[in-house]
């Protein structure tokens, strides 16, 4: 359990994950979103649905980009990244794709990236 989950837990007797997925079964999203969002921080052997591992793939990436002091990496990047059909060796070109993405948003919004 990483440090992050193990605070929520501790101050707010649940996670992230666990409240976001309730708020959105109670709105009636569809169940692959709820699982998403429910699942994003575990392996990716539990999420059935693509969306899941596509969500767990967006948060490596995000995380490579930015990592964030007590929240882990994907324990195993290659498997996860087979879930999605991709190779590790795609994720160098992702993280570079993502990032001359950002930085055109940022010049088009006239902000520093």
């Amino acid at each position: 359990m990483s440090e992050i989950v193990a605070t929520e837990i501790a101050t707010f007797g649940e996670t992230h994950a666990y409240v976001g997925a309730q708020a959105l079964d109670a709105w009636g999203f569809p169940h692959p979103f709820v699982e998403a969002v429910s699942l994003h921080q575990h392996g990716v052997e539990l999420a059935s649905h693509a969306l899941g591992r596509i969500l767990r793939v967006a948060e490596a990436v995000s995380l490579e980009h930015a990592p964030m002091p007590g929240y882990p990496a994907p324990a195993d990047l290659e498997r996860l990244l087979a879930s999605v059909r991709l190779h590790v060796r795609d994720f160098d070109t992702i993280i570079r794709e993502v990032d001359e993405q950002l930085d055109r948003l940022a010049d088009f919004l006239g902000v520093e990236p």
